[in-house]
Parts: C-alpha cells; structure tokens; sequence
C-alpha cells in the first residue's frame, strides 16, 4: 500500500512543480497558486507524512496498525478527495475529512494500545491531532490558523520528532540533550497553538 502512495504523492508534486513554472513564466496565470500549493502541501507533502507513519508505527510500537482496513480508507478517500476538492471543494473536503480522520484514528489508537512507546511516538501522536485540525480549520475559512497548525504545528512537528529520533542513527552518537527534545515535545506545541 506504501508504494501506492508514494506514487500518488510525486505525481502531485510533478503537477505542482510544474503549476509553479507555469505561474513563474506567465503572471496571468497567479490564480493557479491555489492549486500549485494545494497539490505540493496536501498531495504531496502530507501524503508522505500519513503514509509514512502510518508504515512506521507498526514497527515502531511492535505491532499491527489498530485497524489495517483504515490504512485502506485513508488512502481512497485521500486521492479521491484531493482532485475532488479542486472540482468542488465542500464534497472534496469531506472526503479528506475521512482520510485525515481514519489515519488519526489508526495513529492514535495504534500507540495508546501499544505497550512500547518510542518518544517518536508522541511527535507521531501529536501531529496526528494537528494535521487534521489544521486541514479542518482551513475548509472552515480560518486560514492563518489552518496554515499555522499544518505548516508549523504539523509539518515542523514531524520533522523535528524525525530527526531527533533518526538523527543519533545517522551520526552514530547519541543525541546532545535529551531534555531538549522532550520540552520541544510539550512546549512547541504549546507555542504554536497560542500564535
């Protein structure tokens, strides 16, 4: 199933890459923005994010996804919702709202009823609860929020959670302060909801 999303997620990304060229060179056309970023953030970006963890938790907790067939309707409700939203974004968004939904529920529940919990769990837990409240703060019109809680609450979440946890594999020494990356758990969070 990973392979499917991969190979969804780049083809957005090439349409979106190539939507930007298109913007760069004909001015014109500034209203395909909207498109350009859309398919780069959701198509692309969180695609990787959600199908990521979703293959990551399992052997991260040491066991199956809470509910193998959710992996499933992630995925179609994802890439159906996606091209649908750009077509009519309220029955689009209601399709993402599934997808965003049933890889929460499969994330969250996954780690609560794991007995091992990595710390990148917790990064994993969080940005499973921001992802989608930041997707669905967008389809309700507050844009700085929704752009606040994906980008940095989600996005920056997830990649500062990776590399503390990945980080000491690829350098082959242990992570300088420990303590730093457990109050960047709570508190960036924290930082990002008040802003």
């Amino acid at each position: 199933m990973i392979e499917k999303y991969y190979i969804l997620s780049f083809i957005y990304l090439i349409i979106g890459i190539i939507l930007g060229i298109v913007i760069l060179f004909n001015k014109n056309l500034s209203w395909l923005s909207y498109y350009h970023s859309h398919l780069i953030l959701i198509g692309f970006i969180s695609q990787v994010i959600i199908s990521t963890m979703l293959k990551q938790i399992t052997t991260l907790t040491g066991r199956d996804l809470y509910k193998k067939s959710f992996e499933k309707l992630t995925f179609y409700t994802f890439n159906i919702g996606l091209p649908l939203f750009f077509v009519n974004k309220f029955f689009g968004a209601i399709f993402l709202g599934v997808a965003f939904a049933s890889y929460s529920i499969n994330i969250i529940a996954t780690i609560i009823t794991s007995k091992i919990k990595p710390k990148i769990c917790y990064y994993y837990l969080l940005t499973s609860i921001l992802l989608p409240l930041g997707a669905l703060l967008g389809f309700l019109g507050f844009i700085r929020e929704h752009f606040l809680l994906v980008i940095y609450g989600a996005v920056v979440l997830i990649i500062i959670g990776a590399m503390s946890f990945m980080l000491p594999m690829v350098m082959v020494k242990e992570i300088y302060s420990k303590k730093i990356v457990d109050i960047l758990l709570i508190s960036y969070p924290i930082t990002v909801i008040l802003l």
